[in-house]
């Protein structure tokens, strides 16, 4: 091993960069490619539940705005899907809460905590009622309580 206090020199920094670098890509193609598609998966999906957060939020925001229809009916809603309307999201929460977590299951406890920082309270109420009664993530738990008050 070099002594990292002494200055390499550009022969060496030249090796590294053309000759041994691309040979343990190489190497570790498989790995590193399954590791970065892995990551790149998790970031489309809490990115797509971040945006889906935000529509919703959005919307109710265009919704309070906007009168009822001129024959006292409130605007359109959007159907739920079928995965949304198989799981329970549990007292006092509402539908377009549980829409707004799809891949809920694929998310890191820390896209989760994230989520929780800046969801609708409804979500915050749906993430809190799903952790306790299913996968009961710790931090998850405290940060959905201190936004809930508890």
């Amino acid at each position: 091993m070099s002594d990292p206090a002494r200055p390499r020199s550009v022969r060496s920094s030249l090796a590294d960069a053309l000759i041994f670098a691309p040979i343990g890509f190489w190497l570790d193609a498989n790995r590193a490619t399954s590791d970065l598609a892995a990551a790149g998966r998790k970031q489309v999906t809490f990115s797509r539940s971040l945006g889906k957060v935000a529509l919703r939020t959005i919307e109710s925001a265009v919704r309070s705005a906007n009168p009822p229809d001129s024959d006292g009916e409130p605007p359109d809603s959007d159907a739920a899907t079928d995965s949304d309307r198989d799981v329970d999201p549990g007292p006092g929460v509402s539908a377009a809460a549980l829409y707004a977590v799809a891949g809920y299951g694929d998310l890191t406890a820390r896209q989760v905590v994230e989520l929780v920082r800046d969801a609708p309270i409804d979500t915050v109420r749906w993430v809190h009622a799903v952790e306790r009664s299913a996968k009961k993530r710790v931090t998850i738990l405290r940060a959905a309580a201190k936004r809930l008050g508890e």
